[in-house]
């Protein structure tokens, strides 16, 4: 068999090597498509390496890296929309299958997601845009998300009161990245702080440095 050839259900002869011992068959373990073959007919095999490599072609993995804000937009086993460079205009439907609970050496958390390629024959290696269904709130209170602190099963930010910090409860509605949207009782207007805010409690002295809140 060459290179990229299909390999039938139930497996099948890839090669017959002769050994001192006598003849020994080859044969695929799976189903899938012959991607590296590290000999030809006559030539020499060794045990030290793969004799072939196959892969599954039918079910595809889509990889991504997301950074910590975005977290909360993906969940083990929800459907997402996966765009193929290849073929733009067609849009088909994944499944989260894995979310990291770590970050990589690049702070990003991996994600991955599984796509039925059976019908639709994609190679691997192609790269896919990956769309969410984007939760809309009307007349939403708008805030940084950095502001959120999260502590004993609630969820508050601090605001400037005269020079003392002043604990507000807030119920998140959606979060989209750098603005989140909540229920609170805050006016337009009011300054939350976004830096040094886990160290504080309600009622303590703060002090702005340079015009950051």
């Amino acid at each position: 068999m060459e290179n990229g050839d299909q390999v039938e259900e139930g497996g099948d002869r890839l090669a017959l090597v002769t050994s001192p011992q006598g003849n020994i068959a080859i044969d695929a373990p799976m189903d899938g498509t012959i991607t590296g073959l590290q000999t030809q007919e006559g030539g020499l095999v060794s045990n030290q390496e793969p004799f072939a490599s196959i892969v599954d072609l039918e079910q595809l993995t889509v990889q991504l890296q997301v950074p910590d804000v975005q977290l909360d937009l993906f969940e083990e086993g929800n459907p997402v929309h996966v765009t193929l460079k290849a073929a733009e205009k067609e849009e088909h439907e994944a499944t989260i299958e894995y979310v990291a609970s770590t970050a990589n050496e690049a702070g990003l958390f991996p994600i991955d997601l599984s796509f039925d390629n059976a019908t639709t024959h994609y190679n691997a290696g192609v790269t896919a845009i990956v769309s969410l269904e984007e939760t809309v709130v009307e007349n939403a209170l708008l805030i940084p998300t950095a502001a959120l602190v999260e502590a004993d099963d609630e969820t508050f930010v601090y605001t400037v009161n005269d020079n003392t910090a002043k604990k507000v409860a807030v119920t998140v509605q959606a979060t989209q990245s750098d603005l989140t949207a909540v229920k609170a009782e805050l006016n337009k207007g009011d300054k939350v702080i976004t830096s040094g805010q886990l160290t504080l409690a309600d009622g303590s002295k703060i002090s702005i440095i340079g015009g950051e809140e």
